[in-house]
């Protein structure tokens, strides 16, 4: 039998790629503009264009976009959890209290990620106004651009 845990390495690097983290405690305080600078990614913009740093934000940006860090610190600490009562499914048998209690916790992490993916399409329309109204006759032709994805249309 396969323990539970011998394809996580490969899933967490994976995973790693787009923020994940092990250690799922935010900092406090949390580095926004390091840890939006490993977010940008997530936002699609056309090539040769690319998205705004944290600084260049504006203040309805930003702050979705800080709330955007903090709730990717949440997702990473409710799977992380989801992990180990899955592990203790696989030591202790599947118990009804411990297979509810991951039940709870895979509830709440799949509610983390409906939120997460809302919150996400905010911040793109956030930042595909903010580049249109830096397109504006006279406001000067910004340096960071981002578009709607079509997605999100």
């Amino acid at each position: 039998m396969n323990h539970p845990g011998w394809n996580e390495h490969g899933r967490r690097q994976q995973l790693a790629r787009f923020g994940y983290r092990t250690d799922a405690q935010a900092p406090a305080p949390l580095a926004f503009d390091a840890e939006w600078s490993r977010l940008q990614a997530d936002f699609p913009c056309p090539p040769g264009q690319r998205v705004p740093t944290y600084a260049a934000l504006d203040t309805a940006a930003a702050e979705l976009a800080r709330q955007y860090m903090r709730d990717r610190f949440q997702l990473d600490s409710l799977l992380n959890q989801c992990d180990a009562i899955h592990a203790d499914i696989v030591a202790l048998g599947p118990h009804p209290e411990v297979v509810e209690r991951y039940a709870s916790a895979r509830d709440a992490f799949e509610d983390a990620v409906e939120r997460f993916g809302v919150l996400r399409g905010r911040l793109q329309s956030a930042l595909a106004a903010a580049a249109t109204a830096g397109d504006a006759p006279g406001a000067g032709a910004p340096a960071d651009i981002i578009r709607p994805s079509k997605e999100d249309s």
